[in-house]
């Protein structure tokens, strides 16, 4: 089965999506235009939410992007007023995904469960930056639990210590109402507010997404042709 990418400007540059059975389950195989890193395989099997950008706020919401989808403001919850910080990447209700096949292999799991299929998602996703990040909060956890491994050892961990460190992080970050990748997306100042015109851009369905990008993509073309016979 073979999916290509049809719009010139998809943000994940995406040549080719295919399916390959695997004996241990089906994965998905993802080949990226030239110049962007190459894809992972991922469990068809397995779904985890996804995480989206907040890229504006309402009264009452955060607004996400791509997707459109609405999460209640952290800003006017207890947990902000402790932080006095925004979270710039939301757990979304809505969107899901299918995770990274290696990414679950790196973590100690108890079952299949979503929460720990979730947990292990987001920890073993993690780059090297976002472990370097990490490592100053969970520094402090540390004092107080002396058998917490150093995450600073992440690669020669075995998965039980890596599934120990997780556990230990979204602890922290459940105890203000984030999970610890949002709590990692922390910035000081907040997405502005979003106008009506934009967030009607947003939670536009699929099909006029669809149509907007294609009537972008034909006047880039016209510019460009334009230019050529200038």
């Amino acid at each position: 089965m073979t999916k290509k990418a049809t719009s010139r400007s998809s943000r994940l540059h995406i040549l080719e999506e295919r399916v390959i059975d695997l004996p241990d389950g089906p994965v998905l195989v993802t080949r990226y235009r030239r110049g962007a890193p190459e894809g992972h395989h991922r469990d068809l099997t397995l779904t985890v939410q996804a995480y989206r950008a907040v890229v504006g706020n309402t009264a009452h919401a955060e607004i996400l992007s791509p997707c459109g989808h609405e999460v209640p403001r952290f800003d006017l919850t207890p947990g902000f007023q402790a932080l006095q910080r925004y979270p710039r990447s939301r757990l979304c209700p809505h969107c899901t995904q299918h995770p990274q096949k290696a990414a679950l292999q790196h973590l100690e799991r108890p079952d299949d469960s979503l929460e720990a299929v979730q947990l292990a998602s987001d920890w073993g996703a993690m780059t090297k930056g976002e472990r370097d990040t990490a490592r100053v909060y969970l520094q402090e956890l540390r004092g107080l639990q002396p058998d917490l491994p150093d995450i600073a050892d992440w690669k020669t961990l075995t998965p039980a210590q890596r599934f120990q460190i997780a556990q230990a992080g979204e602890a922290l970050a459940r105890a203000f109402g984030l999970t610890f990748r949002e709590w990692l997306s922390l910035k000081a100042n907040p997405a502005p507010p979003i106008t009506p015109a934009g967030l009607k851009r947003l939670q536009a369905s699929p099909q006029e997404k669809a149509q907007r990008a294609h009537r972008q993509a034909d006047a880039a073309f016209r510019r460009d042709q334009e230019r050529r016979r200038e």
